[in-house]
This record gives structure tokens, C-alpha cells and sequence, in this order.
């Protein structure tokens, strides 16, 4: 007698959507990490700008150079603040898959266990069955001794 698990393609499938939630999350921290990246080459591109800009003003340069870099340090930071949005929605997008991953998990989870209590019972019921059969075995021989 084998063990046939009665929510074997349930769990399957369950395992299926584990794996499809843990790909959807592994997605999302990449595209978290991309923004984060992005943001981090801005907040560094701007603090270079900013020093020689400093610099600059230090040796002097003329009004249009000003405007320039005063142009492009705007420019930096709307860049910034996309990125900083971006890093925000990816986050949220991330924290959100790693809910679903979880809750996969714990489904996944309770029909392996279930599977494993089913399992224990059907191999008690073997082993009840087993013992039943050594001791009608063993009343046979002793009644087959006894008659001899």
C-alpha cells in the first residue's frame, strides 16, 4: 500500500505560486536597487557640482557660468526628486511582494504539514495493521505447535 496524499495538486499548485511570488519579488528588489543606484549617481553628481560651483566662486567666473551651473544643479535636482519617487514606488512595490511572498510561504507551509500528519496516520495505520497480521501469524503457529 502506497501513500497518496489527497492535496498533492493543491500544494503543488501552491508551491507553484510561491515560486512565481518569489520571482515577482526578486524583480522588485532589483528594480529598487536600480532606483537606489540612480538616486545615489545623482545625490554624488550634485555634491560634485555643488563643490565646484564652490570652487568657482572662489576664483571668480562670469554670470553666465553661473546661470550654466545654476541651470544644471536644477536639472540635477529634478533628477533627484524623480529618482527619490521612484525609490519610494519601488519600495512600496518590494515591501508589498515580500507580504504576498510570505503569505505563500505559510500557505505552502500548512498543506506540508498536513501532508506530513497524513502521512504519520497512514503509516500508523500500516504499522496497526502489520502488528495485527504478526499477531494472527503467531496465534496460527502457536495453535499449529499445540496441535502437533
Amino acid at each position: 500500500m502506497k501513500f497518496a496524499y489527497s492535496f498533492e495538486n493543491l500544494l503543488e499548485l501552491k508551491e507553484r505560486e510561491k515560486d512565481e511570488a518569489y520571482v515577482s519579488y526578486q524583480n522588485a528588489v532589483h528594480q529598487f536597487e536600480k532606483a537606489a543606484t540612480k538616486l545615489y549617481e545623482s545625490l554624488k553628481k550634485k555634491e560634485q557640482l555643488e563643490k565646484l560651483q564652490s570652487n568657482q566662486l572662489k576664483k571668480g567666473f562670469t554670470i553666465n557660468h553661473l546661470r550654466q551651473y545654476q541651470q544644471y544643479l536644477q536639472s540635477t535636482i529634478e533628477t533627484i526628486d524623480y529618482w527619490q519617487l521612484e525609490v519610494i514606488q519601488a519600495r512600496e512595490q518590494m515591501e508589498s511582494l515580500k507580504e504576498t511572498l510570505f503569505a505563500r510561504n505559510i500557505e505552502c507551509k500548512k498543506y506540508e504539514r498536513l501532508k506530513e500528519k497524513n502521512k504519520e496516520a497512514f503509516l500508523q495505520v500500516i504499522q496497526h495493521h502489520e502488528n495485527i497480521q504478526m499477531d494472527e501469524l503467531a496465534a496460527i503457529q502457536y495453535s499449529h505447535r499445540k496441535g502437533n
